[in-house]
């Protein structure tokens, strides 16, 4: 009878602690701050986006993904060039680093680019026990019209607004179509995407 009682009891506390709520998908708990990060919010941002491809291929997206391990980390890149519509040659770049340590656990990480929004996706939704750090640069955008001095990298939140990530550099270049974020401060893994 003592088994009994002690293996329900055994299964039980199995149960709910393998039932745990690991954080919720969209972003850091509610309520937390990364120090430093600038807190512009917004619902929905205009996104960029990437120059339609010439190519009738119909790419959706832009992606890679590999094991990473709390040991070892793991980095993960981007690197597409395509020809627009209007003959530009388009660079999509993207690599997310993530040191020894960073991942609460060990996990097959996915990175793409939408090639329409030029948004970023990072999945499993998942929160880290510091930054990783993302380094982009679009080359080849039609940046025409528009006041390169209000675009950002934002990302998506918990509370469902996007925030401007903290970064070393954000550039603009309008004659060339060209933006670079330096060492961009990924609190998690969410949407990113630069915007107005």
């Amino acid at each position: 009878m003592k088994r009994l009682l002690v293996l329900s009891l055994t299964s039980i506390l199995l149960i709910f602690s393998a039932c745990q709520n690991e954080g919720p998908i969209t972003g850091p708990v509610a309520g937390s701050k990364s120090t430093g990060s600038p807190k512009i919010s917004k619902t929905t941002p205009t996104w960029i986006g990437l120059p339609k491809n010439a190519s009738k291929k119909l790419f959706k997206t832009f992606e890679t993904s590999d094991f990473v391990t709390i040991a070892a980390g793991g980095q993960l890149t981007i690197d597409e060039t395509y020809t627009s519509t209007e003959g530009n040659q388009v660079h999509a770049y993207s690599s997310i680093a993530l040191a020894p340590g960073c991942v609460l656990q060990d996990n097959n990480i996915t990175m793409s680019i939408d090639d329409q929004t030029g948004v970023s996706t990072f999945l499993p939704h998942q929160l880290f026990n510091f930054p990783a750090i993302l380094n982009q640069t679009f080359t080849g955008l039609n940046l025409s019209g528009i006041d390169v001095s209000q675009i950002h990298l934002y990302y998506l939140n918990t509370d469902g607004n996007y925030e401007v990530m903290e970064c070393d550099q954000l550039t603009v270049d309008a004659t060339s179509g060209t933006i670079t974020v330096v060492n961009g401060k990924i609190p998690h893994f969410s949407l990113y995407g630069f915007g107005l």
